[in-house]
C-alpha cells in the first residue's frame, strides 16, 4: 500500500501514532531511572509500557476486529461465511510498530553512550549483566528480548481478552440460531488460558523433569488421580478446580462448535 501520510490519516493511524508517542515518552523516563538507579519499579513500568503498546496497537489498528470477524465467520452459516477483506493499513501499522522497541533501544544506547563521558552517566550494577563492551551488548540484548516478550504479552492479552469481548459484544445485538456456536468460539481461547494457568498453579511438578513428560501426569491429576507420591501433589485446590471447570467448559464449547459445523454441512 502507499505510505500513509499524517495529512488525511485515518483514525487508526492517528491512534497508533499517539500510542507510540506516549509509550516512547513513558519508556524514556522509566529506562533512565532504571538504568541509572536500578529501580525495580521503573523496570516494571518500562516493560509494562511495551506490553501496553502491543495491546493498544492490536486494538487500535483493527487487528482485534479482524481476528474477531474471522472467528465469527468460521462458525457462521455457510452462505454467510465471508472472511473480512485484508486491510493493508492494519498490516502496515503492525509491521512498523514491531520495529519501534528495537529503534527505542538503539537510540537509548546511543544516548547513554553519549552521556557517559561529559555527564558521568553510568549503568547501575544491578542492571548490567557484566562489565565492558561485551557486558553492554549483552545488557542491550537482554533488554531487547524482554521488550519483545512484553509486546508478545500485550498481543496475547488482546487475543485472550479483547477478541472474545468484541465477539460477545457483537453477539449481544445479533438475532439468530447461530449465537451459541459463536459464543462458544469466543470463550474457547480464555478457557484454554484458564486451564493452563490453573493446571500450572494447582499441581506441583518434580524438578529436573522434561516438561513434555509432565503433561499426562498433570492431566491425570486434574481428573482426580492421586499422583502425589510421584511428585505431582495438589498445591492449590482452588486453582485445581479452576482448571477442572475450565476444562469441562472447554469441552462443552468444542462440542457446540463441532455440532454446529456438522449441522451446517448437512443443511448444505
Amino acid at each position: 500500500m502507499p505510505r500513509p501520510s499524517l495529512r488525511g490519516a485515518s483514525p487508526r493511524l492517528r491512534f497508533a501514532l499517539a500510542a507510540a508517542a506516549a509509550q516512547t515518552l513513558i519508556a524514556a523516563f522509566a529506562a533512565a531511572s532504571w538504568l541509572q538507579h536500578g529501580t525495580g519499579a521503573a523496570a516494571v513500568v518500562l516493560f509494562a509500557s511495551w506490553a501496553a503498546l502491543g495491546l493498544a496497537v492490536m486494538v487500535g489498528s483493527g487487528g482485534v476486529d479482524t481476528v474477531a470477524s474471522v472467528s465469527s465467520a468460521s462458525v457462521g452459516p455457510i452462505g454467510e461465511q465471508k472472511a473480512p477483506e485484508e486491510d493493508p493499513e492494519t498490516a502496515w501499522i503492525v509491521k512498523r510498530t514491531a520495529l519501534l522497541p528495537l529503534c527505542q533501544i538503539a537510540v537509548g544506547a546511543v544516548v547513554c553512550g553519549a552521556a557517559a563521558v561529559p555527564f558521568g552517566f553510568t549503568v547501575a550494577e544491578g542492571v548490567a549483566i557484566a562489565g565492558g563492551v561485551g557486558g553492554a551488548f549483552g545488557t542491550l540484548a537482554m533488554i531487547a528480548v524482554g521488550a519483545y516478550l512484553s509486546v508478545l504479552c500485550g498481543v496475547l492479552a488482546a487475543l485472550i481478552v479483547a477478541v472474545p469481548a468484541l465477539m460477545l459484544w457483537r453477539l449481544a445485538g445479533r438475532r439468530g440460531a447461530n449465537r451459541g456456536p459463536i459464543a462458544a468460539m469466543a470463550l474457547m481461547i480464555p478457557l484454554v488460558f484458564l486451564l493452563a494457568v490453573g493446571a500450572t498453579l494447582g499441581v506441583g511438578e518434580p524438578s529436573g523433569v522434561n516438561p513434555k513428560s509432565t503433561t499426562l501426569p498433570v492431566l491425570l491429576t486434574l481428573f482426580g488421580v492421586d499422583l502425589a507420591d510421584r511428585g505431582y501433589p495438589v498445591e492449590s485446590p482452588a486453582w485445581l478446580w479452576t482448571a477442572r471447570i475450565a476444562g469441562l467448559a472447554l469441552v462443552a464449547a468444542g462440542v457446540a462448535v463441532f455440532r454446529s459445523g456438522r449441522s451446517r454441512r448437512r443443511r448444505h
